[in-house]
């Protein structure tokens, strides 16, 4: 039996106030937890009040990351209908959420905990997403350091529903560039990317949007903004900038993005719709690497392609198989290092080299598997070639996760990077 606990602690209280006693929310022991309903048809997310005046702990309650500090709290439940990735989100709370699974509150074994996570200075919440099993109950746990001041707030589940629902997946190219530290004619640090929207679910996704980056481990400044406008087809066209849109079912959309003072590093700009989950975040699929630097720099638009012109490199086990890259330098001319690997998850591969290219597409120099050098001279285009072996062992089918990176390096930063997905066959 699984269950889900979730522990709200109101922030310390100013020194030599006086707080009058609360009467503890109706939840607030483990025995009276709420049960929350799972999703209706289609909607995929279910939203509650939370109040947490008057919070008390119990004997028995987990050891949070905050320690004795963290001990207040109220209990809900939840019993999915559905198997399936679960998000659990508390709003304009500031805390840390664990899961767990267990009957008794002084034997709960840990799921997943994260700690406090700022969205913006006017709005803050925390989330973390675990896998459920239709059937179960779920239990989660947000901590915070004081029962007497009042957090309102709402908590938020998304997915274990019904299974007609929308499914959000996305992804940003280039997956890396570089900018002035400040750009002295608007006082902004930005960049661009384009990005794409899939409704991969059967349920219209409404009330959709591109989002600031999640994942920082700092307080978001108000400044740190992402402006998305929808690239109209055929021709192209931008519509209203940061208009929310619908997806019909199986339907994409082409965006450009603008990243205005982003964390300078890994960046995973949010996709999501009013009744989906946001869509997963895979590195080189939808992360987007930003470095800020002093002065001029290079900035390279990559891209690469494969022979079936789809993203995806078939390999034959224990054989090989080639990939083209281009690279265009929007920045200074500078020498760049220019390194091929996999992705952290990937499998499978046993070895990886490239080549610079000439206009004819042969090898200037033998591949290399440890990196090359090149110069890269303002706005020229580099153009290389990629050269993949599989190993012995089969490989799941898996292109979020099975992936080749190319990345530019320069000044020990990423210039550029670009990726394709790998998988086995013929």
């Amino acid at each position: 039996m699984y269950f889900l606990f979730l522990t709200l602690l109101s922030l310390a209280s100013l020194a030599g106030t006086t707080q009058a006693q609360s009467t503890p929310p109706s939840n607030d022991m483990f025995s009276s937890r709420i049960l929350i309903s799972p999703p209706s048809e289609g909607a995929g997310t279910v939203t509650v009040p939370v109040e947490t005046r008057g919070a008390t702990s119990e004997p028995g309650e987990p050891q949070y990351l905050g320690g004795n500090l963290y001990s207040a709290s109220v209990w809900y439940s939840f019993k999915p209908q559905t198997s399936g990735q679960i998000r659990v989100q508390v709003q304009s709370f500031d805390a840390i959420l664990a899961v767990f699974e267990g009957e008794r509150i002084d034997a709960l074994k840990q799921v997943s905990e994260t700690s406090t996570r700022s969205v913006s200075t006017h709005q803050r919440s925390v989330f973390l997403d675990f896998n459920g099993l239709s059937g179960t109950e779920y239990q989660i746990s947000i901590v915070y350091k004081n029962s007497g001041v009042s957090r309102s707030g709402n908590l938020s589940i998304m997915g274990g529903g019904y299974t007609n629902y929308p499914r959000l997946v996305s992804a940003i190219t280039p997956s890396a560039r570089t900018a002035p530290a400040y750009e002295p004619t608007t006082g902004m640090n930005y960049t661009t990317a384009f990005a794409t929207i899939i409704n991969a679910g059967n349920v219209i996704a409404k009330g959709c949007s591109i989002s600031t980056p999640s994942g920082l481990l700092y307080p978001v400044e108000e400044t740190s903004l992402v402006f998305f406008a929808e690239r109209i087809m055929p021709d192209l066209n931008l519509g209203q900038t940061n208009e929310n849109f619908d997806l019909e079912p199986g339907e994409s959309k082409f965006f450009l993005v603008l990243l205005k003072n982003i964390h300078s590093g890994r960046n995973f700009p949010v996709f999501t719709c009013s009744n989906s989950l946001p869509a997963p975040q895979y590195e080189a699929v939808n992360s987007f690497d930003f470095t800020y630097v002093n002065g001029l720099s290079v900035d390279i638009i990559a891209s690469a392609v494969t022979p079936s012109r789809d993203g995806m490199l078939t390999i034959p086990l224990q054989g090989g198989n080639v990939f083209a890259l281009a690279g265009l330098n929007l920045g200074a001319s500078a020498p760049v290092s220019v390194f091929v690997r996999r992705t952290a998850a990937a499998k499978g591969i046993l070895n990886l080299s490239i080549c610079q290219t000439n206009s004819s597409g042969d090898c200037i120099m033998p591949p290399v598997g440890d990196g090359l050098t090149i110069q890269a001279d303002s706005n020229q285009i580099i153009t290389l070639a990629g050269f993949a072996q599989m190993g012995a062992e089969p490989v799941s089918y898996d292109p979020a996760n099975n992936r080749i990176v190319v990345d530019f390096i320069s000044g020990g930063l990423v210039a550029g990077s670009a990726s394709i997905a790998y998988q086995v066959g013929p």
